[in-house]
């Protein structure tokens, strides 16, 4: 092929003419017609082939997934509910029909169900909802509680649209709060001007939420894309960052006892932890850790650990720790003389050790 006629068996230089009209339109149907025939071709003797070496390959991964999942016994949510909904839709199992779930779903738990209470609605997903869906029709009463405004998180691939027509879905009565019992006027007035921009890009009919509370609350919304335009310095530019607006923002509430920063992930929770700590201010981080890892906790397991156990190194990481207030020279003289310690504290001898 020559350039700029790429997918072109001919391109027509040679039929320039206007007796030739006949003649290059006989010839581009047929190459058309040919293309379409090879394209068939390569299809089935090359992509289907291919293909099915690739899905013989994710099968071959997804069945070492679920051995290792169920050998190890560490399921993610996610992996709950696909297992519940391959087990509660597999034929073979019998545990559904067309009216719902049956009654060996039923006796193979020893339970039965009267009413479903379902609360944070807006965070189900459609998997989760096909689950959820067969116990609806069984229960004799079936209340679901959310707020489709909180969809936009996004939480456990949650589908707004789902609980916006669930009222049609179970055909069931609608009960709307209109007023807000939770929020102060300024975050109720912030969210109501927030999701009425959003009615004008998205096909979502916001209704203005009320407010009971008498106070005015805060919020601030701030963009740091729109702060860094005003900069023209680009060194102030790059040094302005989301760490530095957090922290300026955040000193202004000193002592910090109501102040709470909530982050999309663990791990940006994590980044900020560090900045708090770099900055000496006092912080818990809510995350996944056992309660005995947190600071002042681990210490004083430590000290009970030594009263209970007798167990000399769990002393030794407790006075060594910031609670004990000892420092290096008093640790030092406190281990070259161990045996008078311990003799001491567990008064097996009258002593002037301490």
């Amino acid at each position: 092929f020559k350039d700029g006629t790429a997918g072109f068996i001919y391109n027509g230089n040679k039929l320039k003419k206007a007796s030739d009209a006949e003649h290059k339109e006989y010839i581009n149907s047929r190459q058309d017609e040919l293309k379409e025939i090879l394209s068939k071709e390569v299809f089935n003797e090359v992509l289907i082939s291919y293909e099915e070496k690739i899905f013989e390959l994710s099968s071959e991964i997804y069945n070492l997934y679920d051995s290792f999942k169920i050998r190890d016994k560490k399921f993610t949510f996610s992996d709950i509910a696909i297992y519940t909904y391959m087990a509660i839709f597999n034929k073979n199992n019998t545990l559904r029909d067309e009216n719902g779930l049956t009654d060996i779903f039923f006796e193979t738990l020893d339970m039965n169900i009267e009413a479903i209470f379902i609360d944070e609605f807006q965070d189900t997903s459609i998997l989760q909802w096909k689950i959820l869906y067969e116990f609806t029709k069984k229960a004799k009463t079936v209340i679901c509680v959310g707020d489709e405004k909180q969809s936009i998180y996004g939480w456990r691939d949650g589908e707004k649209r789902l609980f916006e027509n669930l009222e049609a879905i179970l055909d069931a009565k609608k009960d709307s709060l209109d007023k807000s019992y939770r929020s102060d006027r300024n975050i109720v007035s912030y969210c109501n001007q927030f999701f009425k921009a959003i009615e004008k890009i998205e096909d979502w009919k916001f209704p203005i939420s009320k407010v009971n509370s008498k106070k005015d609350g805060y919020v601030k919304a701030i963009c740091i894309k729109d702060l860094q335009d005003k900069i023209e310095d680009e060194e102030q530019k790059k040094e302005l960052n989301i760490n530095t607006v957090l922290l300026q923002e955040l000193k202004k509430f000193e002592p910090y006892d109501n102040v709470a920063i909530i982050a999309r992930t663990n791990a940006e929770l994590s980044e900020i932890a560090n900045l708090l700590e770099d900055e000496k201010i006092p912080y818990i981080l809510n995350n996944e850790k056992n309660i005995s890892e947190y600071s002042g906790i681990f210490e004083c397991f430590e000290l009970l650990k030594y009263l209970v156990y007798e167990n000399e190194l769990a002393l030794f990481n407790f006075i060594s720790s910031p609670l004990s207030n000892f420092g290096t020279d008093e640790i030092e003289i406190l281990l070259k003389n161990k045996k008078e310690l311990f003799s001491y504290i567990n008064f097996s001898q009258d002593n002037d050790f301490i």
